[in-house]
């Protein structure tokens, strides 16, 4: 009897473990499954990434920023190169002198003075804005340097000065640019002879400009007689180069048998200095 109850209660232990290990197995399974799906669900989301995911969505990104990088440079790099054909196009644009381009000003503006330091010539000559509108005030302002044109700018194009000359006083305006190294006078009225002048081209010509209060030096490169009846040579010489600083001084002078001829200086920019 014992025996018997031993062995029903053995094979109810055997039954119960069976039933246990049913119900662990299914309860597995079941966390198997729920877990797969929810992986399955976390990789869709993008919430899992695999080194593959990773390397392309990081790369998308790189490559997003190195071609962004890249058109700017190239934005970049093309105003640059936009700006220096602007600017190589603009030192080949001449703007020629123009009637509508004469600075008439009546004014007495004090601008800043024209200076040339070479023995025999030593001119400190103030500069004022404009040549005046009629005979009159043209007159009275040529006995100072007078600017020529509405818009130039020193240091920026080619900035034109004009001065009367004199056969009675050396000492009035730009006649002593007239000055001969044989005889040491300037005389206006003898006919130029660019080959006598003490004036050469290499010499230097200081403009000392009031508004920045600094020095502009220029080099003289072109000394020329004017004798057309329209002085076109005067007027081919006053025109701006873009991009080219000049400076060009012009005084009355016979040249060959036009007794109301002209000189013409002109000069490059060589230096900007705030002492002279």
């Amino acid at each position: 009897m014992v025996k018997k109850i031993k062995s029903m209660l053995q094979k109810n232990k055997e039954v119960r473990l069976g039933a246990e290990k049913s119900r662990l197995k299914f309860l597995i399974s079941i966390m198997f499954v729920l877990f797969i799906t929810f992986g399955v669900f976390l990789f869709e989301r993008g919430y899992i990434h695999t080194p593959q995911n990773i390397t392309t969505s990081e790369s998308a990104k790189i490559a997003k920023t190195i071609e962004s990088k890249i058109e700017e440079s190239s934005s970049s790099e093309a105003f640059e190169s936009s700006r220096y054909s602007e600017e190589v196009q603009e030192e080949s644009v001449i703007r020629p002198m123009t009637v509508e381009r004469q600075d008439n000003d009546d004014s007495y503006t004090k601008l800043g003075r024209v200076i040339i330091n070479k023995e025999g010539i030593n001119i400190d000559l103030e500069i004022i804005k404009g040549a005046g509108s009629n005979e009159q005030s043209t007159y009275d302002k040529l006995f100072y340097a007078c600017t020529d044109k509405m818009d130039q700018i020193l240091g920026k194009d080619n900035f034109i000065l004009a001065s009367h000359s004199s056969s009675i006083d050396e000492g009035v305006g730009f006649t002593k640019i007239l000055r001969y190294d044989s005889d040491g006078l300037s005389d206006p009225k003898r006919g130029l002879d660019v080959s006598q002048l003490t004036l050469k081209e290499g010499d230097l010509i200081t403009i000392y400009q009031n508004s920045d209060q600094k020095y502009y030096t220029f080099s003289i490169i072109f000394i020329q007689g004017d004798d057309t009846e329209n002085h076109s040579v005067l007027t081919e010489k006053m025109a701006d180069t873009g991009g080219k600083p000049q400076l060009t001084l012009y005084a009355c002078t016979k040249v060959g048998n036009n007794e109301d001829g002209r000189i013409i200086v002109q000069a490059d920019l060589i230096s900007i200095s705030s002492t002279n």
